[in-house]
């Protein structure tokens, strides 16, 4: 579904972790039907740049704001996919997507594909009653992603995306991600493995507490 014109922003964002500060004063913007790559090594504050992105974590300083807000808070128009995949092995694919929507309050009327169509996009409708521990890697991930499908958030935050995807599924992801950066929707991404996306921007992250990313560049 097609987005409202925004911009998510970084301003002056400094992250400290112990006694060590993984980034400082780093800002940057990122407008509709764009995204970003990061890159470089462990350590360096690729998963807590995202989750600071996510509200999920507090930085040290600066902030994280969406303009404009369309009086909607920048959390809630964020769907965050981190490392671990936050799956409950006791439910079944299609708990986890029914409950997906209930926790995001959307409705299916809102051109979101519905429960079946969200599996088989990542071919797991012939497991949508089996428990997810029976699951494979793979398979976990896949079922992972379908939160995107789930709620209709214009900025999706990525940690490792491809991580146990084979060659078919890491394609579809990147075919979904071609559509939501075509509705003007808007993608960071922290990624070891090279991300062949479209309008996606690569931003290296050096060693450890030396994060070079651009800074007040747009991304679009």
């Amino acid at each position: 579904m097609p987005f409202l014109a925004q911009r998510l922003i970084a301003d002056r964002l400094t992250c400290v972790r112990g006694e060590r500060t993984l980034f400082a004063d780093l800002s940057f913007f990122i407008e509709n039907h764009a995204g970003l790559t990061l890159t470089g090594p462990n350590g360096v504050g690729k998963t807590s740049l995202l989750r600071i992105l996510a509200g999920l974590l507090q930085p040290s300083r600066g902030e994280v704001r969406i303009e404009p807000d369309h009086d909607i808070p920048a959390a809630e128009q964020c769907c965050y996919i981190g490392v671990r995949d936050g799956l409950k092995g006791s439910l079944t694919p299609s708990e986890h997507i029914s409950f997906w929507r209930a926790m995001a309050g959307e409705r299916r009327s809102r051109g979101l594909e519905d429960d079946s169509s969200a599996l088989e996009r990542f071919d797991l409708s012939d497991f949508a009653s089996s428990p997810t521990a029976w699951l494979s890697t793979g398979q976990r991930r896949r079922l992972a992603l379908t939160r995107l499908l789930c709620a209709a958030r214009p900025v999706w935050l990525l940690d490792e995306p491809l991580n146990g995807l084979d060659t078919w599924a890491a394609e579809e992801l990147k075919r979904l991600a071609a559509r939501h950066l075509e509705d003007g929707g808007i993608i960071v991404a922290a990624s070891h493995q090279p991300l062949d996306w479209p309008a996606m921007t690569v931003l290296a992250v050096g060693e450890p507490n030396e994060a070079r990313l651009s800074r007040r560049e747009p991304l679009a």
